[in-house]
């Protein structure tokens, strides 16, 4: 965990390089752009089967979906050794 980024300094420090996988525990975001950043990249996506998110995550092809209140779902879908 990095801490807080303003949006400019997350792209230009290339923090989603960085990464291996983007998890968002967030069910009330109707259109996530933190999600669309993640999917620019070619992260794959461990999220809730929620809102806007299910029009952006497909299961098992670009990342995993889960039950928002089944938070052992989270720890198992990030544990996976491959995510889709």
């Amino acid at each position: 965990f990095l801490g807080q980024f303003t949006h400019d300094r997350l792209f230009s420090l290339g923090i989603y390089k960085l990464a291996k996988i983007f998890v968002t525990c967030s069910n009330s975001e109707v259109l996530p752009m933190s999600l669309i950043e993640a999917l620019f990249y070619g992260l794959p996506i461990v999220a809730p089967k929620s809102q806007g998110i299910v029009d952006l995550v497909k299961h098992e092809e670009n990342g995993l979906l889960v039950d928002p209140k089944d938070e052992q779902a989270f720890v198992d879908s990030i544990d996976r050794k491959s995510v889709v």
